[in-house]
């Protein structure tokens, strides 16, 4: 068996990620008859690591009574990372020698799982050239964790339609952890013949992100007044500031406005309950040159997810472009009214809802 054979090197940016796929190589190796030995270092000093190697390798020197193929797990390693631990010569020195060591004299299996890591160091470049490396990267977007959903969805039986696993994501956000904990919920509830809708998801998935409340901003332009007052009322015995919730309010409101506009011109249509891709890309193209690209931010329409804006089109053709912009301004107003009274937050943005249901065009 070669040095590739026996390290595996599981590391990156997303804890979950790695834990799992250790975990799924681990299964592998133990339903070969291996048998497992697992090590963690405790600890955050030069010391500590010293003495978490040594034990490894005491461990690997043993011989094993009842089985010679073993598998040894160093998990949840963080002195790889960009810290003084992990910038540490000497502890570059300890790995280097743990490995020699054990290349030269063990038949066994090595698996590290580490996060996080700093990528630029020599030793995590030897780590990864030794054997079978894989790295994690955190997600920060909806496609670059969709194809992990699927198999996450597909692992517990279930199908997910994109508006769906899009949902997921802006309720619970892009942790893999958190959404397979909300994906293993969803299969539990089953769906239709195993297939999860965004109305599902809407129901059955709570939101987890800080500062979003999706639930009172989706029932306020969607003009249901009695829902959009009870989500309110919720969201006040949660939450004890309104600010945040203004900020989103006043969130959506931008991107309708914009949205609006796109469809008084006649450079946006909505046709078939969805945006068309190509006008978007017209539209795009006639004014992103007004937006900042350095960065994305909430101010860039053009930045924003098309599903999304696709979505939320749905409420902007019921209200003209008159109407948003005084919501935007009576969305201002209401900023400084809770300030100088702000006991009477709750009462004040009931009032802002009732009064904005009327505005609502046929």
């Amino acid at each position: 068996m070669t040095v590739d054979d026996r390290f595996y090197f599981f590391y990156g940016h997303d804890a979950y990620a790695v834990q799992q796929r250790a975990e799924e190589w681990i299964d592998t190796l133990t339903a070969d008859s291996y048998v497992l030995e697992i090590f963690q270092l405790q600890g955050t000093t030069i010391s500590d690591v010293e003495r978490c190697l040594q034990e490894l390798q005491n461990a690997m020197q043993n011989l094993d009574l009842f089985s010679h193929r073993r598998v040894f797990w160093l998990r949840h390693i963080h002195f790889l990372a960009d810290s003084p631990t992990g910038r540490s010569e000497r502890v570059h020195e300890l790995i280097e020698t743990f490995l020699e060591q054990w290349k030269n004299s063990s038949e066994d299996i090595c698996i590290w799982s580490a996060c996080p890591v700093d990528r630029r160091t020599k030793i995590v470049k030897q780590l990864v050239a030794l054997g079978h490396s894989e790295f994690f990267p955190e997600a920060k977007t909806f496609p670059e964790v969709l194809p992990w959903i699927r198999r996450t969805g597909q692992l517990h039986h279930v199908t997910m339609e994109e508006e769906a696993m899009e949902l997921l994501c802006c309720r619970v956000g892009f942790s893999k952890q958190s959404l397979a904990q909300e994906i293993e919920k969803l299969s539990l509830y089953g769906g239709t013949d195993g297939h999860i809708t965004a109305q599902e998801v809407k129901e059955l998935v709570p939101e987890l992100i800080p500062g979003e409340f999706f639930e009172v901003v989706d029932l306020f332009y969607a003009a249901d007044l009695e829902k959009a007052v009870q989500a309110l009322q919720h969201y006040f015995t949660t939450y004890h500031e309104a600010r945040p919730l203004l900020s989103a309010l006043q969130y959506r409101n931008r991107l309708m406005l914009m949205l609006r506009y796109g469809l008084d011109t006649g450079a946006l249509s909505f046709k078939g309950q969805r945006l068309s891709k190509a006008e978007w890309e017209n539209f795009s193209a006639s004014y992103a040159s007004l937006f900042p690209q350095k960065e994305k931010n909430s101010f860039q329409i053009f930045q924003q997810n098309f599903w999304y804006l696709s979505r939320i089109v749905q409420d902007v053709v019921h209200f003209s472009f008159a109407t948003l912009l005084d919501f935007q301004k009576q969305l201002i107003e209401i900023f400084f009214q809770i300030i100088r009274f702000h006991d009477h937050t709750e009462s004040i943005l009931e009032q802002f809802f009732r009064y904005s249901s009327s505005s609502r065009l046929s």
